[in-house]
């Protein structure tokens, strides 16, 4: 079952009892909060983040962001291993994601509007506080949806396609998941002992 956010998962309990996994599309910015434990008691099916992601660009700043998405998607991706089986100081019922999202998308800020599709525009398209860097964009309109991706779209054409160009969060993610439960592993200080 597809669901945005956790809205109306008490109804769909008790309504549909043969759903097999719920899968989420949350944008919480670096945290996804209390969606697993809260999931778990609402509606106790493995769960699944279908869309979840992080803009490469500050709109308050008006200009690219790399280390900001690179850090709230390797927050992101941090929660769902540590809240993954079988990870025990998690709730242990996500499976795992699909992040939002690979490339850039230069077409999507006016679909309408093919001629646009060449520019990768700057304009706001849709706010949310939860990733605060920006919010305080003008009108607080601080998702940009043609900068999502983890590579970036080049105006140089290679094979007569533009040119992806890896973002920081490629390469944070690519050492996140070599191990990516190094990252989760408590840190424990050494006592020192009297002899």
């Amino acid at each position: 079952m597809g669901n945005g956010e956790l809205i109306s998962l008490d109804t769909a309990n008790q309504a549909c009892p043969d759903v097999d996994l719920v899968a989420l599309i949350i944008y919480r910015g670096r945290s996804f909060g209390n969606l697993f434990k809260s999931l778990r008691a609402t509606f106790d099916k493995p769960v699944m983040l279908s869309e979840f992601g992080a803009d490469a660009y500050n709109a308050y700043l008006k200009k690219e962001d790399q280390p900001i998405q690179g850090f709230f998607l390797e927050e992101q991706w941090k929660e769902i291993f540590k809240n993954a089986y079988p990870y025990k100081d998690g709730a242990q019922n996500c499976l795992g994601g699909t992040m939002f999202e690979w490339s850039d998308e230069w077409w999507k800020h006016n679909e309408s509007a093919p001629d646009g599709w060449l520019a990768h525009d700057t304009e706001s398209n849709w706010s949310n506080g939860s990733y605060y860097f920006d919010i305080q964009a003008e009108r607080n309109l601080n998702m940009n949806e043609e900068w999502f991706g983890i590579v970036a779209l080049s105006e140089e054409l290679e094979n007569g396609v533009n040119k992806r160009v890896p973002r920081k969060a490629y390469y944070v993610l690519r050492e996140l998941w070599k191990d990516p439960y190094a990252k989760l592993k408590p840190k424990v200080k050494k006592s020192k002992v009297n002899k």
